[in-house]
């Protein structure tokens, strides 16, 4: 992981980590008889994850302030994500291709998913070379893709976690699903109010079919950071939503729901009584119409 290496003397050292309104603060002192005192980034993990909990923007970023005694302070920025991606007219290509070697961008697994047809087989998109060498460029083409929105992300086997991307590919989307129509939506608020009312109808019916869609989002891209999606984020501000994804029967990967508090502004306190009552009708209703 990270390390710094602070020369400070004997002098105490203050390490801030803050995210908006929130802020943890550490005071430092190096060994005695010590000159520099070391500070492994990793040892604050707990700290870091914390705090980007409390944004679910998917750019936020927790600013680290490291301040020695009487002298300078020294900030800078951790972020979920080591790259980003440029978009150009059929092109996708990393923002800095020097965090990896040529070999190993050329193995980089850079993967396509239609977002409205969740479970279909993501496309592994092919790396441009030149004279045999990757040049951190993929070919997208978007001309030939079907109209709808398309994630670009890194596989789960990823050596490199850059940002996901989102290229919506214009025309008309033929589907009867209203959480696809949602997904679907260029526009953002439109985006967010149309989510909102799919997941009002999806938490009072365990059998809609919009559940399977997104028990397939969860199998298939469920390695990203939860804030990459809009439809998770909206479902941490629906207690009943929350309650639904939490005792339906459903087919998310192992561990699924214990990262939703740790990666989202959202504590499962916050879900009322009225909220677990309701689920557990619903629950036994589709326990009953299931089995």
């Amino acid at each position: 992981g990270v390390r710094l290496h602070v020369l400070a003397g004997d002098h105490n050292i203050g390490l801030d980590f803050s995210l908006g309104k929130y802020k943890r603060v550490h005071k430092l002192r190096p060994a005695p008889g010590a000159l520099s005192l070391e500070i492994r980034l990793q040892d604050y993990a707990t700290d870091i994850q914390h705090l980007l909990s409390s944004d679910d923007k998917p750019d936020a970023q927790v600013r680290v302030t490291v301040r020695p005694s009487g002298a300078t302070s020294f900030p800078l920025c951790l972020a979920r994500y080591a790259a980003k991606l440029d978009k150009n007219d059929t092109e996708i290509s990393l923002d800095n291709v020097a965090v990896l070697s040529p070999e190993a961008i050329s193995h980089l697994p850079v993967m396509a998913l239609r977002l409205e047809r969740p479970g279909d087989e993501a496309i592994r998109l092919e790396p441009q070379t030149s004279q045999g060498v990757a040049t951190g460029v993929w070919e997208f083409a978007p001309a030939t893709r079907e109209p709808g929105s398309w994630l670009i992300y890194p596989g789960e086997e990823a050596a490199l976690p850059f940002r996901p991307t989102l290229w919506t590919v214009k025309g008309e989307i033929h589907t009867d699903s209203p959480l696809a129509r949602a997904i679907g939506s260029a526009d953002q608020a439109a985006r967010g109010a149309a989510l909102d009312q799919a997941i009002q109808v999806m938490a009072s019916n365990f059998l809609a079919p919009c559940w399977l869609e997104l028990d397939r989002l969860a199998v298939q891209i469920g390695h990203l950071p939860l804030t990459t999606l809009d439809v998770w984020r909206r479902l941490a501000r629906s207690p009943q939503g929350m309650a639904a994804l939490a005792l339906r029967f459903a087919s998310l990967p192992a561990g699924f729901l214990d990262r939703v508090d740790q990666e989202l502004p959202f504590a499962w306190e916050t879900v009322p009584a009225s909220a677990w009552r309701q689920a557990m009708g619903y629950l036994d209703r589709q326990c009953q119409e299931s089995f």
